[in-house]
């Protein structure tokens, strides 16, 4: 195995509960290559439909759910917060309410050559209300309706000293590899996911702060307000269709309310100064320290997602990036998006012709009919193929020109499908995919927790194939 190749797993604390900080680890090495640990540190938990899985020790059987709580599991140090009315919560999971798991991973991991990335987040709804920072209230965003929304919002102050606080905790207090950053503002608030009319959520933010931004930029806040509000109310019209059709008349209302597409503009750019300020403010503290991003599954399966990132410009704020090319998860999505993108903006046109149309415009394979096993994990009744992992390696590795490596997050697998040849498709299948597509690197995704021995250890073998 070339020294350069990563592979990674995103881990969840709640793990050693059951199953051990030293076995956990040495299983990782030894089943799956695993040579870096991305262990989730601060501000992450399950949301409020999710649950974990808790083994048994030997990481055979699942014995139940686990909900995780959340918060911080590393120790902050609350002294950098002072910037912020917003202070960090310790995980009260027992059990990890009273250890720095951070430093326990660290001490356990350096012996055996594992590499560890504090995980942070800045998911709020992930956290249970027990774990959330305190004054969560003075840094929500609102939404159209005026209403606090569970997203922070980029252009608070309160928020955006939160986030670097917490970046430079980490930096400035651990012997960690670097940090490696989820940002989950893709939900179903934001303006590029709400341009395909979701039927719930409303888009954001229409706060003071974000009211301010816009007036420097020339932008009216109240026209982008008013422009969302009639494509909501265009919507659920008791007229039924309108005469020009609902794809036209959505065009003729951000037409006339060009503020709709600046505010998902200014979404954007406010978004991309808070990369800029964590890479700038990580590279101020130690140079030396990686930062690493988490790129959501939304843009590669949206339309307007996919046009507010760009790849390009990742360098500027990255050492390395890791796009979420999940293959069931995203298949799950792919099909929200027709699905909004239908019901919302082209209900006249039959269902399998915004499918196809979407396929085409991203150059995907159609998704197949899931198996039992991607159906319980996900919910869903398709997944994509290692075609789909090849492609969007191929082409996210084209974006970044070399700048910045691509270390391809992958979905947990069966080792080999039972509905398809083993060559085709299957856990070693989509590493070979993203490898031979040039990765320098994998990470398991979503958690360890998700993932059976047997997708593991098929996770090594391909990895050791290649040694």
């Amino acid at each position: 195995m070339k020294d350069e190749l990563l592979v990674g797993v995103q881990l969840f604390p709640f793990t050693y509960l059951h199953e051990g900080v030293e076995q956990t680890l040495k299983r990782l090495r030894e089943w799956s290559a695993v040579n870096a640990i991305m262990l989730v540190s601060a501000n992450r938990g399950e949301s409020k439909y999710a649950f974990g899985k808790r083994w048994d020790s030997g990481h055979e059987n699942v014995l139940g759910p686990y909900k995780a709580k959340g918060g911080f599991y590393s120790n902050p140090h609350l002294d950098l917060y002072d910037g912020t009315a917003l202070k960090p919560v310790k995980c009260p999971e027992e059990g990890l309410s009273d250890i720095d798991s951070l430093d326990v991973t660290i001490d356990a991991a350096r012996p055996l050559g594992l590499k560890v990335y504090a995980m942070i987040f800045e998911a709020l709804y992930a956290n249970q209300p027990e774990a959330l920072y305190k004054n969560t209230a003075i840094a929500l965003a609102q939404d159209v309706l005026g209403r606090p929304a569970m997203q922070g919002c980029y252009n608070n102050p309160h928020y955006r000293n939160f986030l670097l606080a917490m970046t430079e905790d980490h930096i400035r207090n651990y012997d960690i590899e670097g940090i490696y950053i989820e940002f989950e503002g893709w939900g179903m608030q934001s303006p590029s996911y709400f341009l395909g009319l979701p039927n719930k959520g409303m888009p954001i933010c229409f706060c003071d702060h974000c009211m301010d931004a816009a007036r420097k930029r020339g932008w009216d806040g109240d026209r982008a307000r008013k422009g969302f509000l009639e494509l909501i109310e265009r919507r659920g019209a008791p007229d039924g269709m309108p005469d020009d059709g609902a794809f036209v008349e959505s065009l003729r209302i951000m037409l006339h309310y060009p503020e709709v597409l600046a505010w998902e503009s200014l979404w954007m750019q406010t978004r991309q100064r808070m990369f800029l300020e964590i890479y700038g403010t990580a590279k101020a503290i130690d140079p030396d320290k990686k930062v690493g991003w988490n790129v959501n599954s939304p843009v590669q399966t949206m339309p307007v997602a996919r046009a507010a990132y760009d790849y390009g410009t990742a360098h500027n704020y990255s050492d390395w990036v890791k796009p979420n090319v999940h293959n069931a998860f995203a298949a799950g999505m792919f099909d929200q998006s027709v699905h909004r993108i239908h019901h919302g903006l082209l209900p006249d046109t039959p269902r399998e012709t915004v499918m196809d149309l979407l396929l085409n415009v991203f150059g995907y394979e159609p998704p197949f009919e899931a198996e039992p096993f991607a159906r319980e994990r996900f919910g869903t009744k398709t997944r994509f193929g290692p075609q789909f992992v090849e492609h969007e390696t191929l082409r996210i590795r084209r974006k970044v020109q070399g700048r910045v490596p691509v270390y391809v997050g992958l979905d947990v697998e069966p080792p080999v499908s039972k509905d398809a040849s083993d060559s085709l498709r299957g856990m070693e299948a989509s590493v070979n995919a993203a490898l031979n597509a040039g990765a320098e690197g994998i990470i398991m995704g979503q958690f360890y927790h998700d993932w059976p021995r047997e997708s593991l250890e098929a996770v090594g073998r391909a990895i050791r194939a290649r040694a």
